[in-house]
């Protein structure tokens, strides 16, 4: 996996703003696994070959790194790329910071209904 995203894509789940909508369970699944020191990786969605099952070219995802740095953690393989020099934890906060969650809290409270919200004032409809 590589670790060269420095921003999230377009509809990264853990944007506040037009993120792929998850179910609660979901969204404590996958933030417990960013936010555990051992824990996991998490591949931009647009990277993954759901087909063929090739995972020499994902990307680990841009927005959960961020997600999990903004609270001042990281799973333990991204700690290690970070000392290796092949990720930048820096310019992954200047260029995400305030486009992901702040925190499962947060997420789960806004998550699904804040971005329902959002596409609804778009097209115009008053239901969110």
């Amino acid at each position: 996996m590589k670790f060269t995203m420095t921003r999230p894509c377009d509809d990264c789940p853990f944007r506040k703003v037009d993120g792929i909508a998850l179910t609660k369970e979901r969204i404590k699944e996958i933030s417990r696994c960013m936010l555990d020191s051992q824990g996991g990786t998490f591949p931009c969605h647009r990277t993954v070959d759901y087909e063929g099952g090739d995972e020499s070219e994902e990307v680990h995802c841009a927005g959960a790194l961020a997600y999990a740095l903004k609270q001042d953690t990281l799973p333990q393989i991204a700690r290690i790329v970070e000392r290796m020099g092949d990720m930048n934890a820096n310019a992954i906060l200047d260029n995400s910071g305030d486009l992901v969650w702040d925190s499962e809290r947060q997420w789960l409270k806004h998550g699904g209904a804040y971005q329902r919200m959002i596409r609804s004032a778009r097209h115009g409809s008053k239901k969110p």
